[in-house]
């Protein structure tokens, strides 16, 4: 079979699988950037299951849907062969051989139930990042990427008071609470090279996948790696900020069948969603933490203001992509 016959074959297969169930196959994780343009295995990792924006319509264009329905197969056939996309157009003659056809419509049927496509391809970007990513771990999101920059702008923050007096100058020790891929730590430690991170999580999984991640990118002697539930046993003492995108949908609120694929301990917080939140809150309290980047749920900001409040912090809360509420970052109060 012929590139270009496996890639008819696909394209159908996404098709007919759509309107079979077009509410559920549209849930995905994935895909379009704003050109439709990626190379094998990209993929933006846009969900409106976490995300619910208006502008997104739940029902896609015609020709929007045929040219995702395209993407995706090119990208999961990219990544069987080792091409990029271009490669396959300037080939659509080549032969694929028994093992080669196999694989890419293993892959298809996958992808047809859902599956995002970041976990059949085994990557995801984040950022300027290629990162490795398993079902042991949540995929990242483009929204963690504004939090990364809102605590590097804090950090930065941090490093030029450090610099102007002497006396207290120390490189910043941060920690962030549920590391997941460990996407959020590796962007911040890549940008500032002063930051020393511990990063914990409760799954073990989800510590392999960041271990993977962090050793590609050389930081294994600047991020610490904990298995343990928020930072139990860690010690706090100088840590300047704590960080975290935790799980925040409510456990009742139902959620899109490409989601069914992601750890729900990285997903659900709650009965209400922000228990989880509240706890970190509470707990850098506790330890005198004096700041916080934490990302929440778009209808969150009246209990997180509340709690920030009552628990001694000043928050500022900011956006996401689509203009809703989306995280904070907080300091102590003098």
């Amino acid at each position: 079979m012929q590139i270009k016959q496996a890639l008819t074959h696909a394209i159908h297969t996404l098709k007919s699988a759509e309107s079979s169930n077009s509410a559920a196959f549209l849930d995905s994780t994935s895909l379009l950037d704003s050109g439709g343009a990626l190379d094998s295995g990209d993929a933006g990792a846009y969900s409106p299951d976490i995300y619910p924006l208006a502008s997104h319509p739940t029902q896609a264009a015609p020709e929007s849907t045929r040219t995702r329905f395209r993407l995706e197969a090119e990208i999961l056939l990219g990544f069987v062969l080792g091409h990029d996309r271009v490669w396959l157009h300037t080939h659509d003659d080549h032969i694929l051989n028994h093992d080669e056809q196999r694989q890419f419509f293993t892959l298809i049927d996958k992808r047809a139930q859902s599956c995002p496509i970041e976990y059949l391809t085994k990557r995801v970007s984040f950022l300027d990042m290629d990162l490795f990513i398993d079902f042991g771990a949540l995929i990242p999101r483009p929204e963690s990427e504004i939090l990364v920059e809102r605590a590097c702008s804090l950090l930065e923050s941090i490093i030029s008071a450090n610099t102007h007096t002497p006396h207290t100058r120390q490189n910043p020790h941060i920690i962030e609470v549920g590391v997941g891929s460990g996407a959020l730590s590796i962007a911040i430690a890549r940008a500032l090279p002063q930051v020393q991170i511990t990063a914990t999580d409760i799954s073990e999984s989800a510590l392999a996948i960041a271990q993977k991640n962090i050793e590609h990118f050389g930081l294994a002697d600047r991020i610490a790696l904990v298995q343990t539930s928020l930072f139990e046993g860690v010690d706090t003492a100088g840590v300047s900020l704590v960080l975290s995108n935790p799980p925040y949908i409510a456990r009742t609120y139902p959620i899109g069948k490409s989601l069914h694929y992601e750890p729900a301990c990285a997903l659900f917080g709650g009965d209400r969603g922000d228990e989880i939140l509240a706890e970190i809150i509470r707990a850098c309290a506790r330890e005198s933490i004096p700041a916080l980047a934490c990302e929440m749920g778009y209808d969150q900001r009246i209990s997180m203001q509340q709690l920030l409040e009552s628990n001694g912090y000043k928050a500022e809360f900011y956006t996401d992509l689509a203009g809703l509420d989306r995280g904070f970052t907080a300091h102590k109060k003098l």
